[in-house]
């Protein structure tokens, strides 16, 4: 049996990826309702770019909110998996009502 600090740090990991495939899965999805696939392909070049070490967080953060400036919930998704440290970057204005 795996001690449990191991065991609970594996589902800590699991978790992470899970919420992040569903919002990728969150960020197609509603993309493609709006008829803007495109910005789903800028966002996978940024995300890209990251992994690859060609754009560092604050790149990521300005052009994420630059590609999603018209959808605030996608923008607002995306700082649950920023550092604390940067989450100040992500704001946004609130929608105005209906």
């Amino acid at each position: 049996m795996a001690p449990s600090g191991s065991r609970s740090s594996s589902s800590c990991a699991n978790v992470e990826v899970e919420e992040a495939v569903e919002y990728v899965q969150n960020v197609k999805d509603t993309l493609r309702l709006m008829n803007d696939e495109g910005t789903f392909q800028k966002f996978l070049k940024i995300m890209d770019g990251f992994k690859k070490g060609q754009l560092d967080i604050t790149d990521v953060i300005v052009r994420v909110k630059s590609i999603f400036s018209h959808y605030p919930h996608l923008i607002l998704g995306f700082r649950r998996f920023l550092p604390e440290s940067t989450q100040f970057l992500i704001s946004v204005a609130a929608a105005p009502a209906a």
